[in-house]
């Protein structure tokens, strides 16, 4: 992709749309001094030429609860043991689902994956008696970093 077929002036909704971001924001961040116009020039570039070819999909706010949901049945499903399948189930429905499913993937941040990790540690047994193990966190952890990569991916 060629620099040139960038247009010399960006809309503000394009970067919006590109930066996950509302309107008023995309202006703020276009007015600044520090803007990245280069960093973003590519970027907004693969944006702006997927949108002359009729191939852009604007970034849909997917619950938490529906990605795992698709991963579990479309990914993990055929590549790994039914065992370990029943556990995953396990992590995302009696764990994740009840306490971030509700949010959309875009708003999951470090902060709030950790908070729900602390809580599972302090308390997170479904029967109530205590926090999950430090084994069981880490493999749900693992299984929950997959997810997400994947998410990245797709």
């Amino acid at each position: 992709m060629i620099y040139k077929e960038l247009p010399l002036t960006m809309n503000a909704k394009d970067v919006a749309e590109y930066l996950n971001i509302s309107l008023s924001c995309a202006y703020q961040v276009m007015n600044s001094r520090d803007f990245p116009v280069i960093k973003a020039g590519k970027k907004l570039h693969t944006i702006f030429f997927q949108k002359q070819q009729g191939i852009y999909i604007t970034p849909a706010k997917v619950p938490v609860r529906e990605w795992l949901t698709e991963w579990l049945h479309n990914y993990a499903h055929i590549n790994v043991r039914p065992s370990t399948y029943i556990s995953y189930e396990g992590y995302i429905n009696n764990h994740i689902i009840p306490q971030i499913g509700d949010l959309p993937i875009q708003k999951l941040t470090p902060p709030v994956v950790q908070n729900f990790y602390n809580n599972k540690f302090l308390n997170g047994r479904t029967d109530g008696k205590g926090g999950l193990s430090s084994k069981t966190l880490r493999n749900m952890h693992n299984m929950f970093h997959q997810a997400m990569e994947q998410a990245k991916i797709n």
